[in-house]
């Protein structure tokens, strides 16, 4: 597998986002626990996406004041100063006393709206700054806190990759029966101390009464090695210590598992 590849993808931002399936959540995780890299790439996408939401702040439209002082200034009908003059001379005033007076109202009834406006545009733009601020500053908590998930994530893979590479640890591929629609995948055998670790990522999801349990067999007598964990993604290691073997199997059984394997139920099986 290309991992380069896998990371151009955009499988991570996405994963970031929360806008995979299921199916590539597993896939990602399972990813995850193998290169390194793959998580390093995850955290540096998680980042990115944090940039982009602080550089979102939208603005107010440029020139709205001034286009509503100079609709104000389109509306005054105030008199002139000729106008003053004339009748303080005793002239008769070009524009009625009863013109003038009915300018007024209409003058103060268009100068109060373009103050409303002004003071419910200013209204408006500040709450919506301050739903904005929240909003930045909740996707800023969530992906720090993302960010402190990973890193532990990412320590407790390196070690956790390993302990899987050591080359005391032997690959038994188990392959699926005609029980399931699924792939192959690995367990890991540590013979020597009887640690067996599964990657329970690639395993198909159940129904809530049913769970997965892992078999050791020994000339073709089977040995409980526990139940799978249904709420588990990462590697998991059996509960059961497996010294002698020359298989693996892997049934579907009732929550909590039976003493025996019900044998219509096996779903994988790999030779040592």
């Amino acid at each position: 597998m290309d991992v380069n590849v896998y990371i151009e993808s955009g499988i991570l931002e996405q994963y970031a986002l929360g806008e995979v399936t299921d199916q590539e959540r597993r896939e990602v995780d399972c990813l995850s626990k193998i290169y390194p890299e793959v998580i390093t790439a995850l955290v540096e996408a998680e980042q990115n996406l944090e940039s982009i939401a602080r550089a979102g702040a939208v603005k107010a439209p440029a020139g709205m004041k001034a286009n509503i002082i100079a609709e104000l200034a389109s509306h005054d009908q105030l008199p002139t100063d000729n106008a003053s003059s004339e009748v303080l001379n005793n002239e008769e005033p070009s524009v009625l006393p009863s013109q003038t007076s009915a300018t007024w109202p209409l003058v103060w009834a268009v100068a109060a709206s373009i103050t409303l406006l002004l003071a419910f545009w200013q209204y408006v733009e500040k709450g919506n700054a301050e739903i904005e601020l929240a909003e930045v500053k909740e996707l800023q908590n969530q992906l720090l806190a993302n960010n402190e998930y990973l890193r532990g994530e990412v320590e407790y893979l390196t070690d956790d990759v390993e302990e899987t590479f050591d080359p005391s640890f032997k690959k038994i591929i188990l392959d699926p029966t005609e029980n399931i629609d699924a792939e192959q995948f690995a367990v890991l055998w540590q013979q020597e101390s009887g640690k067996v670790k599964i990657s329970l990522a690639s395993l198909p999801e159940l129904p809530a009464d049913k769970q997965y349990q892992l078999w050791v067999l020994k000339e073709g007598v089977p040995s409980d090695m526990g139940v799978l964990p249904k709420d588990f993604n990462n590697v998991f290691l059996a509960g059961e210590l497996a010294i002698e073997g020359d298989a693996f199997a892997i049934t579907i059984e009732p929550l909590g598992g039976l003493p025996d394997p019900s044998l219509d139920q096996l779903v994988f099986y790999g030779t040592v």
